[in-house]
Parts: C-alpha cells; sequence; structure tokens
C-alpha cells in the first residue's frame, strides 16, 4: 500500500502546527458560503456536477483552496465543458478534491508551510514568492473565508493535478480510483481507531464510501451500491462511532472483495 498517500487527511511538510480551532466558523458551510459569495459560481456547478457539494457541507473541518470564476475561465477552451460532462466524473472528483485539505488553515498559518496534502491524494507545494502566497503555480489573491465546517482562501487559477490530461480518451479505470481511495482511507483510519479516535476512523470511512458510491464502478453492481447505501443511511443516524466506523469498513471490506 502506498504510504505516501493520505486519504482525508492533512499532512504538511516542515515544522509547523495546526489547530481546529484556529479559523472561527462562519455561519455557514463552505458550500453556502460559495454560493452566497457570488464569485464561484463555476466551482458550484462543478462541485454540484461532482456531487462533491455533500461532502463539504458535512462536518469537516476542509480548508478550500477555491478558484474564483475568473480563474475557471484562463482554463484552456472546451477543459470546463469537458470536466462537467458525466463520463469525466472521475476526473472532475480528481481536480477538485487536488483544491481541498483536510483540517483549519489559516492564512497566516499557510505562510509557514511547504507543502500540503490533498483529498484526492495529491501534494500542493506552497511557497511565498515575489510578496505573494502560491499554491503549485496559483497566486492567494484572497484569504480567511471564514465557514462553519472550515475556510476558504481564493486563489487566480485553477490547480491541476501531476498527470491530469482534458483529453477526450476518456477517463482512467473507476476500479483502480476506487481502490486507491479506499486504500488509503483504510491507511489512515485503522491508525486513529487504534489511537481511540473513533469518531474521525468513521468519518474518513464514510467519505472513502461515498466517492466510491459517485464513481460507481463497474464491479459493482445495483445490489451492492443500494448495501453501500443503506449503511450510509444508517451511520448517518447513529450516535455510535465505534460501530459506525466498523460497519463502514466492513462495507470497504465487501467493495474490495466486488473489485479484484
Amino acid at each position: 500500500m502506498r504510504k505516501n498517500l493520505k486519504y482525508t487527511l492533512l499532512f504538511l511538510t516542515g515544522v509547523f502546527t495546526i489547530s481546529n480551532s484556529v479559523v472561527e466558523a462562519g455561519e455557514k458551510d463552505v458550500v453556502d458560503t460559495a454560493v452566497s459569495n457570488g464569485n464561484f459560481k463555476i466551482l458550484v456547478q462543478a462541485l454540484k456536477a461532482a456531487k462533491l457539494d455533500g461532502v463539504l457541507k458535512s462536518k469537516g473541518p476542509f480548508t478550500v483552496f477555491a478558484p474564483n470564476d475568473e480563474a475557471f475561465k484562463r482554463l484552456p477552451k472546451g477543459t470546463i465543458e469537458f470536466l462537467l460532462r458525466p463520463e469525466n466524473k472521475s476526473k472532475l472528483v480528481s481536480v477538485l478534491s487536488y483544491h481541498v485539505v483536510s483540517g483549519n488553515v489559516d492564512g497566516a498559518s499557510a505562510f509557514s508551510l511547504k507543502g500540503a496534502k490533498t483529498l484526492n491524494g495529491g501534494e500542493l507545494k506552497v511557497a511565498f514568492k515575489n510578496a505573494a502566497l502560491y499554491v503549485d503555480k496559483s497566486r492567494v489573491i484572497a484569504t480567511d473565508i471564514k465557514t462553519s465546517n472550515g475556510v476558504i482562501h481564493v486563489i487566480d487559477s485553477v490547480l491541476i493535478p501531476e498527470g491530469f490530461s482534458a483529453s477526450k480518451k476518456g477517463v482512467s479505470g473507476k476500479e483502480a480510483v476506487s481502490k486507491a481511495i479506499l486504500e488509503e482511507a483504510v491507511d489512515v483510519g485503522v491508525d486513529l481507531f487504534n489511537a481511540g479516535n473513533e469518531k474521525a476512523c468513521a468519518a474518513i470511512y464514510k467519505i472513502a464510501v461515498m466517492s466510491v458510491l459517485e464513481l460507481k464502478p463497474k464491479g459493482l453492481d445495483e445490489t451492492t451500491l443500494k448495501k453501500l447505501r443503506n449503511t450510509l443511511d444508517a451511520v448517518d443516524v447513529s450516535k455510535n462511532d465505534r460501530e459506525n466506523a466498523w460497519s463502514l469498513r466492513r462495507a470497504i471490506d465487501s467493495i474490495f472483495i466486488k473489485l479484484k
């Protein structure tokens, strides 16, 4: 299992400290804040198309490096349309999740960082140069838009994961993507569970299962998909973090069996 990917956890290079209480919470979640802001119409449309709006409305916390509408319009002609096609959902999920880091990282803390692991497993390069903060090649133009489940920093261009190609050849195998997501979720979740943080473990497992449900790899028949939805529904109404973690882990194991 690849240890360099840690799904839905924040791992930053360098020496610094992050507190989940650094950013004062706003009244609206990440998605509703983006909607009300008015400058993230394309981002919100993309989140809904990828079915990631539900994830970013969950408890979090999340740090989102959000491209505004002007940033999306700077993409090569046809890229947005390509990503919004239903058959390219997995590519859209990969691009959007590359903009999200788990945890609250305010603007002041970001200046001391060298990198950050994103929800898609890739690593953002963070640097201060030319009197500005850069994430990969994108310049941060506004910081600390506070939300109830995290913080938004505005960037001037869309972040592109390594190896991404907006071609008409289609997407890479959904089975491979699903396995990678689940493997990293289990990798992180086991450590959290063994450390007594059953709630965080369950949260990570839940996001992983939700992601696979959205990808719908061919190896999962409708009966299996229905069982996964039922598991998520049961977890949503249960307050038993330990049982939730085990239920979701059993669901993940059932997916592995189907995708062999």
